[in-house]
């Protein structure tokens, strides 16, 4: 009975060394409109999405996002709906989101941003709606990852071999070569001309896109044109401007 004693005791103390982590979930709805097949009829996304928070032990005024948790429901214009659920971890930043976007028919992109003070993450995964499967399957993801306000970089993967669905847990094995639905259709010279009359990118896709634009040109060629991209760029981001300078100009290498 002396032994059970002193395990109660143990128990109970460990117990109370535990600390309590204080919580709060935030939830939101979205609703997206687009053409997220190919019947050219009107489809809506709907979105609740659930954020975790938890207090920061040392800074009681601080909340941090640790996850954010997704359900979703597509109600496609053929009156087909269909359900799916995500998740993602927010890495303990300070704010962050995961929601999705339909900037072309039969693409959906889903976006996950995480900030902390000057840090800055953005994650964009490409989905391309499968006509025969009745689904959307990841073909691309586009990470920018900026840890410093002049210390970032972009980077891409691509999936052309198996691609994860976003409706279910299904994939997809691609046996032929893989088009990208999105492949840019604006080159070097037209995003020079759109800067040249004041139309910068505005977003991190729109920059990201930029920088998918200069990874398939011939750079050796195309150096007087980048300086001039660069030099419009410093007037809009300088921060953006720096990176295709270091990036992609032979004199920075």
């Amino acid at each position: 009975m002396e032994n059970l004693k002193y395990i109660f005791i143990y128990f109970v103390l460990t117990m109370l060394a535990v600390p309590c982590y204080a919580q709060r979930v935030e939830t939101e709805y979205q609703t997206i409109e687009g053409l997220f097949d190919m019947d050219n009829l009107a489809d809506k996304m709907s979105i609740v999405h659930k954020t975790i928070f938890y207090r920061d032990e040392e800074n009681r005024n601080d909340w941090h996002a640790s996850e954010v948790y997704v359900k979703g429901k597509i109600r496609l214009g053929n009156k087909v709906v269909l359900s799916f659920t995500d998740n993602a971890d927010l890495d303990e930043s300070m704010g962050g989101e995961l929601t999705y976007i339909s900037p072309q028919q039969g693409i959906i992109i889903k976006y996950l941003h995480m900030t902390t003070g000057g840090t800055v993450k953005a994650v964009y995964d490409f989905y391309s709606y499968d006509v025969k499967l009745q689904n959307w399957y990841r073909y691309k993801r586009a990470t920018y990852d900026q840890s410093t306000w002049d210390d970032f970089s972009v980077t891409f993967d691509y999936y052309d071999k198996v691609q994860k669905s976003l409706v279910g847990s299904k994939q997809r094995t691609i046996l032929a070569s893989f088009h990208d639905p999105m492949k840019q259709k604006e080159t070097l010279e037209s995003i020079l001309h759109a800067c040249s009359n004041g139309r910068y990118p505005q977003t991190y896709l729109d920059f990201v896109s930029y920088i998918e634009i200069l990874n398939h040109v011939d750079i050796t060629h195309c150096q007087v044109e980048i300086q001039e991209l660069v030099a419009l760029l410093k007037l809009h981001n300088e921060y953006w401007a720096n990176y295709i300078s270091s990036t992609y100009l032979r004199v920075h290498r």
